[in-house]
């Protein structure tokens, strides 16, 4: 798995859920990335590749860190390029629009320079530029310990790498956004108007294709897993972006189920991004939905008509701004702000809301070929990550961070379970000991509810709904509420 932090994390700031899923046997791999979304990152730097962080193209002509940035960054002391944080309004615009651009061309190249790594260390080969600490000390480039080797080593043959659409690709956030552009843009081919440059285009030669590794091309398929952490849209609202967001996922056209969204109750409540979750999770998200609360993700539909107007509104995507706050919804506190720490922070409600159902039937058969789209209940966008319980008192209305979390990685260890990978993940006994409080499959007595789950493995009623489901944790209605229905 390869996970991508959101605004204001780091590769360090997911390590509940990345390495509660590593337990599992999943080898996790969580970069951070070098685009100012980090509070800030210090990259090591080769004196003889100074350049490259500097603002030089790298050997395989990707992005450079902190390309066209106003200020050189400059090494420390200590050898270390400094990366800032580099803050950008939480609104459609066009400075919005070309920062955020830049982040994410950053990020797809990092994402195909760790494919590559990965390849090479499959195969036993040592990545170029590997810089590595250990109990040795800092270990220079080019001069491998011997307990760097044999780490490295235990990983020859053992990352999927061989084997079409076996990688699972997750993040959270800004993460979620950027594995979303990131599988299209492997996925489907480039635009073909030559006035939209495409933010990522691949390099079919990285890795060669052999026996012991596959390019992103053939790796990247319909059967790729997905998992989106609280997903956020507005990256994905550009001129740049628009050709792929329109776009299904790759996995519609397959197994709808290889995506599985979970989203916080904070992110749940900001409808105008949820409506913007449900496009991008339908079969078709460039339909024209012709309603003014989808007229922010059909700004670029104009630009076969001639009409440029509207590509220059500038509006807020924030839920302080939701065009969809319906008499008596949830009110904003007073002292809250839009931003804190990077993250974005959603307004809270009480009590907690109680999603859409279908008739029980019914939804045994659509959860099956559909997307699972969950959320966990009294919890925050930080509640994803390791913030909840560092800071209980940032993460203001979470209710039991580790609870949150740990309802995270029971859902996601079960989707794997679902999707392929039951043999290869370790065998848990005592499930229920797990969550605390909670019981799954058992009562409150830890024993099983009913002769039917002596027969099914791992923690299935997570799917379910209603008395037979888990208590703070719902499904949401992929349904979209406001779109008109088509004429026939």
């Amino acid at each position: 798995m390869v996970f991508s932090h959101g605004l204001g994390g780091t590769r360090l700031a997911y390590s509940h859920i990345c390495g509660s899923i590593a337990s599992y046997g999943v080898i996790v791999v969580a970069p951070e990335h070098r685009d100012g979304s980090a509070p800030v990152s210090f990259v090591m730097v080769p004196a003889t590749k100074a350049t490259h962080a500097s603002g030089g193209k790298s050997e395989a002509g990707g992005s450079g860190i902190n390309e066209n940035s106003e200020k050189a960054s400059v090494k420390d002391t200590n050898g270390r390029v400094q990366v800032d944080y580099n803050a950008y309004p939480h609104q459609v615009s066009e400075e919005t629009e070309n920062g955020r651009n830049r982040q994410l061309e950053i990020r797809l190249w990092e994402l195909s320079l760790i494919y590559s790594a990965l390849s090479k260390i499959s195969t036993g080969t040592v990545p170029e530029g590997t810089v590595m600490s250990s109990d040795e000390g800092e270990i220079k480039e080019g001069t491998l310990g011997l307990e760097a080797e044999n780490l490295l080593s235990t990983f020859k043959g053992k990352l999927d790498v061989k084997d079409p659409g076996k990688l699972i690709w997750a993040g959270h956030s800004f993460g979620a956004a950027t594995m979303i552009q990131f599988l299209k843009s492997i996925y489907y081919p480039p635009p073909t108007k030559p006035s939209i440059k495409p933010l990522f285009a691949p390099d079919a030669s990285l890795p060669p294709n052999t026996l012991d590794a596959l390019p992103l091309s053939k790796q990247i398929t319909a059967t790729s897993p997905l998992l989106l952490l609280d997903l956020w849209c507005l990256p994905l609202l550009g001129k740049r972006t628009s050709h792929l967001f329109k776009q299904p996922l790759p996995q519609m056209s397959n197994k709808p189920n290889l995506v599985l969204v979970i989203m916080s109750e904070q992110f749940f409540l900001w409808k105008e991004n949820l409506r913007g979750v449900k496009r991008i999770l339908s079969q078709d998200p460039g339909q024209k939905r012709g309603t003014p609360h989808h007229e922010i993700f059909e700004k670029w539909d104009e630009e076969d008509t001639g009409d440029t107007a509207t590509h220059q509104i500038s509006k807020p995507f924030h839920p302080n701004k939701d065009l969809l706050s319906p008499p008596g919804s949830p009110t904003l506190e007073s002292s809250s702000t839009p931003d804190e720490g990077g993250q974005i922070i959603p307004p809270t409600a009480t009590p907690s809301p109680i999603p859409e159902r279908q008739h029980e039937n019914e939804q045994r058969v659509a959860k099956n070929r559909e997307p699972r789209l969950y959320y966990a209940r009294k919890s925050a966008h930080l509640s994803q990550s390791d913030f909840g319980i560092l800071f209980p008192v940032v993460v203001r209305h979470a209710e039991n961070p580790q609870r949150i979390l740990d309802l995270n990685v029971r859902a996601t260890i079960q989707w794997l379970r679902e999707a392929g990978y039951s043999d290869r993940l370790a065998k848990t006994e005592h499930l229920e000991e797990l969550v605390h409080g909670l019981y799954l499959n058992r009562d409150d007595k830890g024993r099983d509810k009913d002769k039917e789950a002596e027969s099914k493995e791992g923690d299935w009623r997570i799917w379910e709904d209603g008395d037979t489901g888990v208590e703070g944790w719902g499904r949401i209605d992929l349904a979209e509420a406001d779109v008109p229905e088509t004429q026939t």
